[in-house]
């Protein structure tokens, strides 16, 4: 999905 792992997580907390 997202090249950065690291990028993708904190996307998700956002998210979340």
């Amino acid at each position: 999905m997202f090249p950065d792992k690291q990028r993708s997580q904190q996307l998700n907390e956002v998210a979340v």
